[in-house]
């Protein structure tokens, strides 16, 4: 993995990108981890119409680019500059329990030394567990290593914390390793059957199902020009018979009960989620399949985001509760000349039977990002993301629709400041109905903001 400076710019934390859906082969177009890794998020998931090569959205080697365990295309954008200490801190998802203790994973980077993936645990109130978590992932696979901690998630059968990551080795760029650990709620690792290593693989989402079963999409290049698969384990962590889904050539993210509170934790859909390109325009297709492996021959959709020759959108977010499911997108509008293009935010609800209930439309900012989307457990649903803007500075934003789109201005049309790129990665709802919002700080630190069922802010907690 090469990275290079570039003025006050921050270097590339390539390794995150391991998270997108990634359909690039494994051969000339990948002669580095680092055009491996931008491909998997700006070619990936062009799988279903093999003549296209060029990108949703085009990026370059080059410094800023960050992430997309978001499934993020807006990845070239400058990095906060870190504070004193010189360290950037990128959270990449987080997950709360029945108690309301708040797990989140990420990246650290500090000039010099290796990429850190690690996972933190907070309680209800903010404060930090030191003495059983925080802990770091350096795995080493040829030399040195370039290791994110992608996805956490919680098992609601015994609240066992997994915690999913890509480690890319320096030495041996062709070989990278997704892992699997998984942790008691006090701290333990469990190394029986588990600390698991895949190598050629990259990780790309985790969710536990409500038996206890864990889910995790990769993309296998074991397999000659690399196959998108499901492997499932069971909570002992022996591993069940993987499945290449079929109908979906470029996997990225799984939604059953990923990020949902209890009251969702009964469902047994599973739905796969896509970018492609149909006729030149980025298009997002959701298939709807079952807990077994199976195709579902129920329904697929799909709904265009961009324009033949212009911008294109990006599908970064979805989550299902009851059977429906909800989505959050980017799009544009129809370009004219001399009309400057206006990227939106899109949230659309399916039904169960794929009926679009719904579609609602925000305009935020000129660099839109809807990175979660999720229930508070009353089908109400909430939405945030980030935006850049050069003239009112850069924000996060959170929103709420009721489950028929209505949007709740009165108490939830929040917005506060952070780089345009970390500001809100990650958003989770309690049992009690609290939101916590997790990203980064204008100097690089992480950070935690916690609401009140009302929207009243509680209180925001930052680390290194």
């Amino acid at each position: 993995m090469l990275f290079e400076n570039s003025k006050k710019t921050l270097l590339v934390l390539s390794i995150l990108f391991l998270a997108g859906g990634a359909s690039c082969k494994q051969s000339s177009e990948d002669n580095s981890m680092m055009t491996a890794v931008l491909t998997a998020i700006s070619e990936g998931n062009l799988g279903a119409v093999a003549s296209v090569k060029e990108p949703v959205v085009a990026h370059t080697v080059a410094p800023g680019s960050i992430d997309s365990t978001d499934f993020d295309p807006n990845a070239d954008v400058p990095l906060p500059v870190g504070d004193d200490d010189g360290m950037v801190t990128i959270p990449t998802s987080a997950s709360v329990d029945a108690t309301g203790n708040v797990y989140i994973s990420g990246v650290t980077y500090l000039a010099g030394q290796d990429y850190k993936g690690w996972i933190k645990k907070f309680a209800p109130n903010g404060t930090e567990d030191i003495t059983n978590w925080n802990k770091e992932f350096t795995m080493g696979h040829n030399g040195g290593i370039y290791t994110a901690a992608q996805r956490v998630a919680i098992s609601p059968t015994d609240g066992a914390i997994y915690v999913g990551g890509t480690t890319q080795p320096v030495f041996n760029s062709s070989q990278n390793h997704f892992w699997i650990k998984k942790f008691s709620s006090n701290g333990v690792e469990n190394t029986v059957n588990w600390n698991k290593d895949f190598a050629n693989m990259i990780l790309n989402d985790i969710t536990v199902g409500s038996d206890g079963t864990i889910f995790a999409t990769v993309k296998n290049y074991n397999v000659i020009g690399g196959e998108s698969q499901v492997l499932k384990f069971f909570s002992d962590g022996t591993e069940m018979a993987q499945n290449a889904w079929d109908g979906i050539s470029d996997i990225f993210l799984p939604v059953s009960t990923r990020r949902t509170n209890v009251a969702s934790k009964n469902e047994k859909i599973f739905y796969l989620i896509d970018n492609t390109m149909v006729s030149g325009v980025a298009t997002a297709r959701v298939k709807k399949v079952d807990m077994n492996g199976a195709a579902s021959l129920s329904w697929e959709r799909q709904f265009s985001m961009g324009y033949q020759g212009g911008a294109q959108g990006w599908v970064y977010d979805a989550f299902s509760i009851n059977g429906n499911l909800y989505i959050s997108s980017t799009t544009y509008l129809s370009h004219a000349v001399g009309t400057p293009q206006k990227p939106r935010v899109v949230v659309k609800k399916y039904t169960s039977t794929g009926t679009e209930s719904w579609t609602q439309e925000l305009n935020l900012g000129s660099l839109p990002a809807p990175t979660s989307i999720l229930s508070n457990g009353n089908n109400e649903i909430f939405v945030s993301g980030y935006a850049a803007d050069p003239i009112a500075g850069d924000k996060g934003w959170l929103k709420k629709f009721s489950d028929v789109g209505v949007e709740n201005t009165a108490n939830w049309d929040k917005t506060f400041t952070g780089n345009a790129y970390t500001a809100a990665k990650s958003t989770i709802v309690d049992s009690n109905g609290n939101v916590y919002v997790i990203g980064g700080t204008l100097d690089g630190d992480g950070s935690i903001k916690k609401f009140s069922n009302t929207g009243t802010e509680i209180f925001t907690q930052t680390w290194d």
